[in-house]
């Protein structure tokens, strides 16, 4: 077999488990337009100002960038009761290269609380940040607490014994919500997988996989929010799929589908590679269930077999668990093919197109195409099957439910329908000439509130945040303004993915005479008001926010000048008017260096 790090290089699985309650039943419904003609509720900008947000949480946790302060490139935190203080000095290893992508480099650890009879997690948020410290050659992982308990300098700490870890192949985690001591991480080095839990120090060595298991998906455990085990592919056994526990110990038996017949010849790919036979599309419902797309060898052809659906049903004692294929009301199968660029992959939705509302899955899907959007077709799933809701052709890039009911972006337009796919209505159309771009930096909902961008002109020269409820009743149209992203509740429902947590609050800039000024809205109710955050630094033209968190305390970066183009990060505080503060002590051309760290 070849080197793993040859086949996997770029890769980064993020598998957050945040699970949810239910919806069910069958497709049915109309195909007939109602609803808005894009008028309902505009409000420009005459939304009441206010002097601040009742925030839903009430997170006072360290905030994290990297920025080349006083060029000692590095890893610094702000705490957020005192903003206008020196950034604190957190780690200063780093060469540049490690910091230039943060999604490979940098991880959040999270914790919440889960309560498994409501199957809703509360006070989600980021225990730890994990990254690679690189010195004298070699990579190691440290990790830093968000406490800001009695001491003024937080101090990271080394989590394993690994010396050699190449974060920018494949890394997979598996947490534990309530206890972030038993977040496991598998990744791989050369020709092997290894694995640590976040409790683990400098004095213990990594798990070693054995080198016939692949590990393709994780086994979440709804009684207790934590990791139940892995989904593996066992090259020695027919590439047959198997449950093990954390400690990668194949259990009893083989996962079997409903006759009772194993799981097994699984495609292992022109490498003898199965990776790609396995993947999961979306996150691990409330069940502990999940949608997995798996392939098999095809020995009458040389090309590489669809990826075809099923259900994973993990046991409820001993055992490996069940696959179930998924299959609409005639029986038919629902296959996904291969990815142009890179080759072989699965050509899976992004997960800005796939949402989660109790016990369904909802997705938009193309066929694969080097060009954006393509004609595509909103999807929903669950255990009884799948079924088509809605058919455009030129799908957009969100997709997300609320209140009982499903919207995304197709047609430079937004498309909304109930859960069956009925009731069709047009949210946002427009009659013009030169059509609108619809874009969703925003992912999550609040009551039916859903929030996207929406430019028109013949360039896009006008800008509109524009605010809607998903049954069409009210719309509001805030004109040259984006939302440039959102705070959550700490709140969710289970199967929700890590980004699509209940939503607190949202941020938009706003162009005004003297440069632009930032504000916020409360997701719950954005007619009642927004709150003025301030004006970004002299000349700034754009404001960033980096996944979603739970406010009210967050960090932005901000870009001015053109040519070559300058980067900061500032803080605010939706709580308190004018809470705006620059934290980064000196400005930089480096947008992947100077920045905040995902999820603050």
């Amino acid at each position: 077999m070849d080197s793993i790090s040859e086949r996997r290089m770029g890769l980064v699985a993020w598998t957050i488990p945040i699970l949810a309650a239910g919806l069910t039943g069958c497709f049915g419904g109309s195909s007939s337009d109602s609803g808005s003609d894009g008028s309902t509720g505009s409000a420009g900008d005459s939304l009441p100002h206010l002097s601040g947000l009742d925030s839903d949480a009430d997170n006072h946790d360290l905030l994290f960038f990297t920025s080349p302060i006083d060029n000692a490139e590095g890893l610094y935190a702000i705490d957020p009761d005192t903003p206008s203080d020196p950034a604190i000095e957190v780690d200063t290893e780093f060469e540049q290269a490690q910091m230039v992508n943060h999604h490979r480099n940098f991880f959040p650890i999270h914790e919440a609380s889960w309560d498994n009879e409501s199957q809703t997690l509360s006070e989600f948020r980021v225990d730890r940040v994990l990254y690679g410290d690189k010195q004298f050659g070699s990579f190691g992982m440290r990790s830093v607490s968000t406490d800001t308990g009695a001491t003024v300098n937080p101090t990271s700490r080394e989590v394993t014994s690994e010396e050699l870890m190449p974060l920018d192949l494949n890394v997979m985690f598996l947490f534990s919500l309530e206890e972030a001591d038993e977040t496991a991480v598998v990744y791989s080095t050369d020709d092997e997988y290894k694995r640590f839990l976040m409790g683990d120090d400098d004095d213990t060595s990594p798990l070693e996989v054995d080198s016939h298991l692949v590990p393709v998906a994780l086994v979440w455990d709804p009684e207790t929010g934590a990791g139940r085990g892995w989904l593996v592919v066992d090259t020695a056994d027919n590439n047959r799929l198997k449950k093990t526990d954390m400690d990668f110990n194949t259990g009893p038996g083989t996962v079997q589908d409903p006759s009772g017949n194993d799981i097994e010849d699984l495609y292992a790919g022109k490498d003898d590679d199965p990776w790609h036979s396995v993947s999961a599309l979306g996150s691990v419902l409330a069940d502990g269930s999940q949608f997995l797309t798996l392939r098999f060898e095809d020995p009458d052809s040389d090309d590489t077999p669809p990826a075809e659906l099923w259900h994973y049903q993990p046991p409820t004692n001993d055992g490996a668990g069940t696959m179930t294929q998924a299959e609409n009301g005639s029986g038919e199968p629902l296959e996904f093919g291969e990815t142009i660029l890179p080759p072989g992959g699965v050509n899976l939705p992004p997960p800005s197109r796939i949402t989660t509302d109790g016990d369904a899955l909802y997705f938009a899907h193309a066929e694969p195409s080097l060009i954006a959007g393509g004609a595509g077709t909103l999807y929903r799933v669950d255990a009884d099957g799948w079924s088509e809701l809605d058919t455009e052709e030129d799908i957009g890039d969100f997709v997300l439910a609320s209140a009982g009911r499903v919207a995304w972006s197709a047609n430079e337009e937004v498309i909304s329908v109930d859960t069956q796919g009925g009731d069709r209505q047009i949210l946002d159309t427009t009659d013009s000439l030169y059509g609108q771009d619809i874009s969703g930096p925003v992912r999550g909902s609040r009551d039916g509130w859903i929030f996207y961008n929406r430019d028109e002109g013949m360039t896009g020269e006008t800008h509109v945040a524009v605010a809607a409820k998903v049954d069409g009743s009210s719309r509001i149209d805030l004109y040259d303004a984006q939302w440039v992203g959102a705070s959550t509740s700490g709140r969710a429902q289970a199967g929700n993915q890590v980004d699509e947590l209940e939503l607190s609050e949202v941020l938009m800039q706003q162009e005004t005479d003297s440069g632009v000024r930032l504000a916020a809205v409360s997701a719950e109710d954005p007619e009642a008001g927004k709150v003025i955050l301030g004006d970004l630094p002299s000349g700034a033209h754009t404001a960033t926010m980096f996944g979603l968190a739970p406010g009210p305390h967050r960090l932005l970066q901000t870009a001015y000048g053109e040519s070559p183009v300058s980067y900061e990060v500032i803080y605010v505080n939706t709580q308190e008017e004018g809470s705006l503060t620059t934290v980064s002590g000196q400005p930089s051309e480096e947008q992947d260096v100077l920045r905040p760290v995902e999820g603050f």
